[in-house]
């Protein structure tokens, strides 16, 4: 199918969804993950339009080959169906994000925390980049996604977590009366909000925590343990 395509494009090009679909001969299941994945962009349609129209033009297609199609269903309807508008909202950055994860593990659109930024405007507005800029024992609050948690069990109760955000990351050390105070939120929420004092070591940089609270971010990030 993927030859047929090819060989399909080589000799004109698409005009739209229905004509890739009737021209390609994919499945309803590959079509269905190609729309999630965002592959019908070019025709203007997101992923959700695009999936909802994958599905009725696969569909007219396979009736039409029947005779209880040619019998009932005229070229009329066919086309009325193809021109339909559109009845979905536009879907948000977020949600184009999390099902390009979901279709194919990786986004184009940019780091899942540049989505939630989007949905939650009430985020602290200083990125990594600002954060390792700052002077030392300045007094900040950063948010980000958890990418590392670590307690070695060298370290006296001490964690290490590393939180990214849309342009970078920071290291954030908790000593042990911060982290047990706020280990449930620390234990049951990838993103976090650190409120903390920037200290520096020679040329690296940490954020030595004080206070953490959790924000909402959606069904893609899920809960971490630390290792």
């Amino acid at each position: 199918w993927v030859l047929r395509m090819v060989e399909e494009r080589k000799s004109r090009a698409f005009t739209g969804i229905h004509d890739f679909i009737s021209r390609t001969g994919f499945s309803r299941d590959v079509l269905e993950t190609m729309a999630m994945a965002d592959v019908f962009v070019s025709f203007g349609l997101d992923q959700r339009h695009s999936f909802w129209s994958s599905i009725e033009i696969r569909a007219l297609l396979e009736r039409s080959a029947s005779e209880q199609m040619s019998l009932f269903c005229g070229e009329g309807e066919k086309s009325d169906a193809l021109r339909r508008p559109p009845v979905f909202d536009s879907m948000s950055l977020y949600e184009e994000i999390v099902e390009d994860y979901r279709g194919t593990s990786y986004s184009l659109r940019g780091n899942i925390m540049r989505a939630i930024r989007s949905e939650n405007p009430n985020l602290p507005m200083l990125r990594s980049t600002d954060v390792k800029k700052l002077r030392d024992k300045s007094v900040v609050t950063y948010a980000g996604i958890v990418l590392v948690l670590q307690r070695p069990p060298t370290a006296n109760g001490v964690a290490f977590v590393t939180l990214e955000d849309d342009v970078g990351s920071v290291d954030v050390v908790i000593f042990k009366h911060v982290y047990e105070r706020y280990v449930n939120i620390i234990r049951g929420t990838r993103c976090l909000i650190v409120k903390g004092r920037v200290v520096y070591r020679g040329k690296s940089m940490s954020l030595i925590a004080s206070s953490i609270r959790s924000f909402e971010s959606g069904p893609l990030v899920q809960r971490v343990d630390p290792k």
